[in-house]
């Protein structure tokens, strides 16, 4: 498993984490944000991504390696 691929697992684990332990009222929004290292509007944002689209919806999308078909380097 390469560094970045390390990073997004646990990145996801940790989230999965602090937004069990606030949707079950243990923590407030901004004790999630600060377990996560974010801000409480970074939190939300993150909340809003996974109600739409599960933890695969929180991966970075700039670590997504694209690759281009034809043209000019």
């Amino acid at each position: 498993m390469k560094r970045t691929e390390w990073l997004q697992e646990t990145g996801k684990m940790r989230f999965e984490e602090a937004y069990q332990g606030y949707r079950k009222r243990n923590l407030t929004q901004s004790e999630a944000a600060l377990l996560l290292g974010v801000c409480d509007r970074t939190f939300r944002r993150y909340m809003n991504r996974h109600d739409a689209g599960g933890l695969d919806a929180l991966v970075d999308k700039r670590l997504v390696r694209r690759y281009r078909t034809g043209g000019h380097r």
